[in-house]
């Protein structure tokens, strides 16, 4: 009886370890396969340029006194004043909205003491329109209801043709990934088989930035800023795109 279950757990014994053997050759099969599947990976890259369509004018507000409930209430008055002037020459509240708002005390130093004389209120206000030819209207009645100056003018794209754009680069970006995948495949004998991933890897084009000291010398030139046109350079739009297709 004893030699019998001995040989039964003997037999027992086998088995597990032949399914062990089994699993772990199967296991190196498939990791095989993995590592001898041959990939190849690829990025394409696209450009254009385009005309902005909208503009962003950052208005700067700026007061000062001798204390903080003077500052803000001198602050906020020239501030309707500027927003009411705006909508008047038909700008949209949804197009006018404040991207900074610090107030300070000001400090005096005096014999290595510091002693707060005042405060000042720096407001700054972006205006959005699409309308590129009344940006110097919008400079000009900022300024003469209270505005101390604009920061700068940024024209960019507005979200719907920045949309499009991106599509239409994105996809010459992944065309010319994969004429490159076709290229090195032919190039090695192989044929392109099917794709394994993609990825954008970067969409982007910087502002084109009218700076402070631009507008004010347009400014002086012209003798206003109603009269100012400012002509934006065309924008650099670029995409990449990285893909990986298996060639056999």
């Amino acid at each position: 009886m004893e030699k019998t279950n001995s040989k039964n757990i003997l037999l027992g014994i086998a088995l597990v370890g032949l399914l062990v053997v089994i699993g772990i050759l199967a296991y190196n099969l498939k990791g095989n396969t993995n590592i001898n599947e041959k990939v190849v990976s690829v990025t394409g890259q696209s450009s254009t340029t385009i005309a902005p369509d909208k503009a962003e004018v950052y208005i700067r507000i700026l007061t000062q006194g001798k204390t903080a409930s003077e500052v803000e209430d001198e602050n906020s008055r020239i501030n309707n004043n500027v927003i009411e002037s705006l909508k008047d020459m038909g700008v949209s509240s949804k197009d006018i909205e404040t991207t900074q708002y610090n107030l300070n005390p000001d400090y005096k130093y005096d014999q290595g003491e510091s002693k707060i004389v005042g405060y000042s209120l720096y407001n700054q206000i972006k205006v959005s329109t699409t309308e590129l030819d009344r940006v110097g209207r919008i400079i000009d009645k900022s300024i003469s209801n209270g505005a101390n100056g604009v920061d700068q003018v940024s024209f960019v794209l507005t979200k719907e043709k920045e949309e499009q754009i991106k599509k239409e680069v994105l996809a010459k970006a992944a065309s010319e990934a994969k004429s490159k995948a076709l290229a090195i495949a032919d190039g090695l004998g192989a044929k392109l088989g099917d794709l394994v991933s993609v990825s954008e890897s970067n969409f982007y084009y910087p502002p084109f930035i009218y700076a402070e000291a631009a507008i004010k010398s347009d400014i002086e030139r012209v003798g206003s800023a109603s009269s100012v046109q400012i002509n934006p350079k065309n924008l650099e739009i670029s995409a990449t795109v990285t893909a990986s297709y298996k060639i056999k």
